[in-house]
């Protein structure tokens, strides 16, 4: 699974293991360290209705 937020320029990828990957491309070094707070506000974004 692939999930993007233009607003964060967050990337979060579900491996097969379902782990989760998140990648910000604004800050690279921050990438890794994510807070549960900032997961979670990621996460539970509105999805834009088409």
């Amino acid at each position: 699974m692939y999930l993007h937020s233009d607003e964060t320029n967050v990337t979060h990828i579900k491996t097969s293991n379902n782990e989760g990957v998140f990648i910000n491309f604004k800050d690279p070094a921050k990438s890794a360290g994510f807070s549960n707070k900032l997961k979670g506000s990621y996460l539970h974004q509105p999805t834009p209705s088409n």
